[in-house]
């Protein structure tokens, strides 16, 4: 199969090796199972935007190729069509299961059939989550908005003008302390109603309470939970006091504390990985 320029994405789960090391297969392999079956493009996307998955061990790879006859007939939205998805299955494996991932997201060309991939796009995004990810988060390659002022015609929607395809863009990946782009998952998860909402950011308090409990004091993990915590904290603090007041809730009770993740208060992210 040839090569095709695709957004790509590879993630894993993050502490997969405890898991390992502490669960019973049984266990490893239902969260595997949900890790892989959230992951899966739907049929529909399968078949019309020509969208890919591959499963092996924790990792997962997607690609979504700019070149499918539906993207080039009437364009998706591809770019923001694949960071709500990822979005979507960051936050709602954290919800559901307590899985919480890690890995990067670029654009280049890529082979991905009968099990088999292969190509730039994989290597840099492996590169990107190996040696910066770090912490829980799924980073955006600067590449892929360079590809999209290139040409936004394929990456953003027909329907849409390039400024509001940014618009969204910018919502749903933002800028770390370090400089790197990262999905935006708890901002990207609003499901019509603020109550809804903080249903999402309650249990993504309690997993992360959750993690550090089971973390033993170990320093190098809890650090990863402190990145978590943070952008939690931000997330939370970025809506305004009215949505919280009318329904008549307290917005410091969605916020961690140093007594549920220690040395979060004024954490910063240690080193620069630009």
């Amino acid at each position: 199969m040839p090569y095709r320029n695709s957004i790509t994405t590879f993630f894993d789960i993050l502490g997969f090796k405890s898991i390992v090391a502490g669960k019973e297969p049984g266990y490893i392999q239902e969260v595997l199972g949900k890790l892989r079956s959230e992951s899966e493009p739907n049929s529909d996307d399968r078949e019309r935007l020509e969208i890919n998955s591959i499963a092996f061990s924790d990792s997962i790879v997607r690609s979504v190729p700019l070149d499918s006859n539906s993207n080039q007939t009437f364009p998706q939205g591809l770019l923001f069509y694949e960071l709500f998805q990822l979005a979507y299955i960051q936050s709602f494996l954290i919800y559901e299961y307590g899985i919480f991932l890690r890995g990067a997201m670029t654009i280049a060309d890529i082979s991905i059939h009968d099990g088999i991939v292969f190509g730039p796009a994989l290597v840099t995004a492996y590169e990107l989550e190996s040696k910066h990810a770090v912490y829980p988060r799924i980073l955006v390659d600067s590449a892929l908005f360079d590809a999209f002022e290139a040409n936004p015609k394929l990456l953003g929607a027909s329907h849409h003008s390039p400024a509001q395809d940014l618009e969204y863009l910018n919502h749903y990946s933002v800028e770390d302390s370090d400089g790197h782009r990262y999905i935006n998952y708890l901002s990207g998860t609003h499901l019509g109603e603020f109550d809804d909402v903080l249903n999402v950011v309650e249990r993504h308090y309690a997993r992360i309470k959750t993690a550090v409990s089971n973390a033993n004091g170990t320093p190098c993990v809890i650090e990863k939970y402190r990145w978590c915590a943070r952008y939690h904290n931000l997330v939370v603090e970025s809506w305004a006091d009215e949505y919280y007041d009318d329904l008549e809730t307290d917005k410091e009770q969605y916020l961690l504390t140093d007594a549920d993740v220690p040395g979060l208060a004024g954490w910063k992210i240690p080193y620069i990985t630009t």
